[in-house]
Parts: structure tokens; C-alpha cells; sequence
């Protein structure tokens, strides 16, 4: 009972985690593709602190920190890393221990005339700017990706995670714009598509997941709670909230506002 009235409490922000450049979490529990119950599942599986009291006693507070690998791991259906194959073009290239996408500052929009930031998500697509795919989720390893997810994100290349994943001798790549409605998916220049793509076992890197993607700190840790209330978001509201009221809890109270 209690990781459903979690649930209920914090539906506005869970909904609200992108998962890719155009949809997020709450698109597709509206869509069916994700159930209340692998939701319910996750928090339940989540690290909860003892409760305290207030020091005015009028409230109670807890802590429970979700994994958002495991957020990640209802989206990875497939079995088997899908492998590109190789470009006809070619360029000089060698072989690297990882990938390093350095998406920090403004960034052109492609398909559109402004300026934005990237911001993290479950799965981004990185593009040349072409618009070929250099990696999707369906490119790594299932299990890899169940385990911690297809990117590792950091605002500096030196973060521990970003050196553990990618190695001491990475591709280190300037991003040169964005892709996607959530701004989550970073284009690279067709000279640094093919020194991937044009060399098998840095092909091979995208099967490891071995790729760090740079961003600003604040988009990491200081993205403000919720979500941007437009006319998809009351859209996706209405339907989560009909689905939640057909829950057998006690007492509900929904609501989108944020404190």
C-alpha cells in the first residue's frame, strides 16, 4: 500500500522522467507500453529511510531513491545487440577504449532556428548530421543496458563513472547540435560518424555501451521538479489520473501541482 500511495504522491515527477527524444514516462503508461504495476513493482524495490517527524511534529518525512536503470530495464526488449554495418565511406581512424559526446553549452536545434541545451534521458539517439544513427538502444548488449543503462551522463570527462566506462583512451567528439522535441539526442559531424562506424571494434564499443555523454552540471542536478504543463501533459494527466482513481486504495487525492 504504501508504494502505491508513493506512487500517487509522486506521479507528477515520475511521469515526467524523459525516456527518449520525443515521449516520456507517462506517454506510455498513457499508451498501455508500460503498466502501473512495473512502476508499483520499481518503487517497492526502491532503498526507503526510517521515517522522522518534524521538530514542530506537524509532519512526517521519508527518503526513497529509485533506480532509474530499472526505469530503463521496461523499455529493453530486444535479445540480441543489432549490428551496423560498415559505411562505404571511409576515413582515418584507429582503434579507441570509449566514447566521450561533449554536449555542454548552447546548441543549434536541427529543424529548427534556435539555440538550447541537452538534457538527459533514459535513451538518447546520437545522429550525425546527416541523420544516420550512430547508437540506439537497440545497438547494446540487453543485459548491459538492463544494468545501467546505455549511456553514462557527467559534466566533466574526468567524473569516475565517465573514466570507468569509456577507458583512457577515448574518441573524445564535439557535439554539434541537438535533435528531438526533449532536446536529449546530440548530432555529430560526419568526420566522427565514420571514425566509429568505419572501424570494427570501435563498432564494437557500441555494443559495450561503452559512450559518456557531457552536459551542463545544472542539467544533471539542479532540473527543476515536474513537468512543463502543456497541452500534452494535460492530455497524458487526464488519462494517468482515470487510470490511478481505478486503483483499490483507500483514499486518493490527485493533483498537478508541485511542492
Amino acid at each position: 500500500a504504501a508504494a502505491w500511495d508513493l506512487l500517487i504522491a509522486a506521479a507528477d515527477t515520475l511521469f515526467s522522467i524523459p525516456v527518449d527524444s520525443s515521449d516520456r514516462l507517462g506517454h506510455y503508461v498513457d499508451r498501455g507500453e508500460i503498466s502501473l504495476a512495473d512502476i508499483h513493482h520499481i518503487i517497492e524495490s526502491g532503498t526507503w529511510t526510517p521515517p522522522w517527524m518534524s521538530q514542530d511534529l506537524a509532519g512526517v518525512s521519508m527518503t526513497v531513491t529509485l533506480s532509474m536503470s530499472r526505469f530503463g530495464s521496461l523499455f529493453v526488449r530486444h535479445r540480441t545487440a543489432w549490428k551496423p554495418r560498415a559505411p562505404l565511406d571511409t576515413v582515418p581512424t584507429r582503434a579507441y577504449s570509449g566514447i566521450v559526446v561533449d554536449a555542454r553549452g548552447n546548441l543549434p536545434v536541427h529543424g529548427e532556428y534556435v539555440d538550447d541545451r541537452i538534457a538527459p534521458c533514459l535513451f538518447p539517439r546520437v545522429w550525425s548530421e546527416d541523420m544516420d544513427t550512430l547508437y540506439e538502444r537497440n545497438m547494446i548488449d540487453p543485459a548491459v543496458a538492463k544494468r545501467r543503462g546505455i549511456v553514462v551522463y557527467a559534466s566533466v570527462p574526468e567524473d569516475h563513472a565517465v573514466v570507468e566506462t569509456v577507458g583512457a583512451d577515448p574518441l573524445r567528439i564535439t557535439a554539434r547540435g541537438l535533435y528531438g522535441q526533449n532536446r536529449t539526442d546530440p548530432l555529430v559531424s560526419r568526420q566522427d560518424y565514420l571514425k566509429i562506424m568505419a572501424n570494427p571494434e570501435n563498432r564494437a564499443l557500441l555494443a559495450a555501451g561503452k559512450i559518456a555523454i557531457l552536459c551542463d552540471t545544472d542539467r544533471l542536478s539542479g532540473i527543476p521538479l515536474g513537468p512543463v504543463k502543456d497541452d500534452a501533459y494535460y492530455f497524458v494527466f487526464n488519462r494517468v489520473k482515470r487510470a490511478l482513481q481505478a486503483q483499490p486504495v483507500a483514499k486518493m487525492d490527485f493533483s498537478d501541482a508541485w511542492e
